[in-house]
């Protein structure tokens, strides 16, 4: 908020807004994931800044950035959101717990590293460790860290525990995909059902649109992921989903939806 509060000062010394249109600022945020986080940004834009204020999530702004108002939007890159509205236009949030990168967002660069090494680990503990070592993940990981056994791994990677670490090691993950580990692509297909699964949630939430709009580096750079969650999407039955990855900035939704509040206060 305190960066917001920022943007609204230099806002007010960009001009006198008596002397100009008055604007629509339309803000996709960050981490708002509560109504009470939007409201309390709205507030304070709207107390510095001319004109009218919207303040959205982030996520709520790839859906609009093509063109499509009504649609269930995901992000999945560093880390995983999926939002969607109802027909009154109230955000829903799918999970809303905050559990972020070390407990959650499935999907995300961080969650899909940690999630391989758990079940390459769990492999080790419920086979063997040359049975773990057999899998495509291992010698990638084995490289990486410079270890040479398998006991060596929880050491290596509690030492560089964090997001970006974690997440750095996200294309060794689709490497072995695409190498034919099992361990890998377990973990994917759990996190893509995960994925599905909140779609499926904001529907029963009264979540409207047949589009889910997805953006993020993971999902708009790995086709393999695309292809899972098109095939999950398929097993929706409430209602036909087609995926549209995004190719566009997001910012483009918050312009796009800036225009739509002109045209509504024009009316």
């Amino acid at each position: 908020l305190g960066q917001l509060g920022q943007l609204g000062q230099l806002s007010q010394r960009a001009g006198d807004p008596q002397q100009a249109h008055m604007p629509v600022i339309c803000v996709g945020l960050h981490g708002a994931d509560f109504p009470e986080q939007l409201a309390a940004a709205s507030s304070l834009l709207s107390q510095r800044c001319p004109g009218t204020v919207m303040v959205v999530n982030d996520a709520e702004l790839l859906g609009p950035a093509i063109g499509m108002y009504e649609s269930i939007n995901m992000v999945v890159g560093t880390g995983s959101n999926v939002v969607g509205q109802t027909s009154d236009h109230t955000m829903l949030r799918a999970g809303g717990y905050g559990f972020g990168w070390l407990l959650g967002d499935f999907g995300s660069a961080p969650s899909l590293a940690r999630e391989s090494v758990r079940e390459l680990l769990l492999d080790a503990t419920l086979h063997g460790e040359d049975a773990a070592a057999r899998d495509a993940l291992w010698p990638l990981l084995a490289e990486r860290l410079d270890i040479r056994a398998i006991t060596e791994l929880p050491l290596a990677i509690g030492a560089h525990i964090g997001e970006t670490e974690w997440g750095s090691l996200a294309p060794l993950v689709f490497a072995a995909v695409n190498n034919g580990s099992h361990v890998t692509q377990t973990t994917l297909n759990f996190a893509v059902d995960v994925l599905g699964g909140s779609v499926e949630s904001l529907i029963k939430q009264g979540a409207v649109g047949n589009a889910v709009v997805a953006a993020g580096g993971v999902i708009t750079h790995q086709p393999v992921m695309q292809q899972l969650l098109r095939e999950r999407l398929a097993q929706v039955r409430t209602r036909p989903l087609t995926l549209h990855i995004l190719d566009r900035p997001p910012i483009d939704g918050a312009l796009a939806l800036a225009a739509q509040k002109c045209l509504e206060l024009a009316e």
